[in-house]
């Protein structure tokens, strides 16, 4: 069981064309696989289509390196490395300390961009 799992902007794609009902039946068997690792049963075929690639990416969460092959090792000397950190810094300062979600000052801040580190990596 988890407690979260990342929704890639590429499963809303290949779904928000297809009609409310097999919206609904996707997202139903995406929470409940990705947060109780229970596989729903009798799905629709589009639904069940859809499901299969979606299900590889889910399983790739978690682990070491998780979809786009960055260990965690690696991940890890990027994520404490002085350029990492100094562009953290950047970001702070450039905000003001101020949180761009909730206009909060200070505090438990996160740096947030554009491109997750994995699309940088590739």
């Amino acid at each position: 069981m988890r407690d979260s799992f990342i929704f890639y902007r590429s499963f809303y794609e290949a779904i928000k064309d297809l009609p409310r009902d097999i919206q609904g039946e996707i997202y139903t068997a995406i929470m409940e696989y990705s947060l109780y690792g229970k596989e729903t049963e009798n799905l629709k075929p589009v639904a069940k289509s859809i499901m299969l690639m979606v299900k590889h990416y889910i399983d790739q969460q978690g682990k070491p390196g998780g979809f786009k092959g960055v260990n965690s090792d690696e991940n890890n000397i990027i994520r404490n490395s002085s350029e990492m950190k100094k562009w953290r810094n950047d970001v702070f300062n450039r905000d003001k300390f101020i949180c761009q979600n909730c206009g909060k000052h200070g505090g438990q801040l996160n740096a947030h961009h554009i491109n997750h580190l994995h699309y940088i990596l590739i």
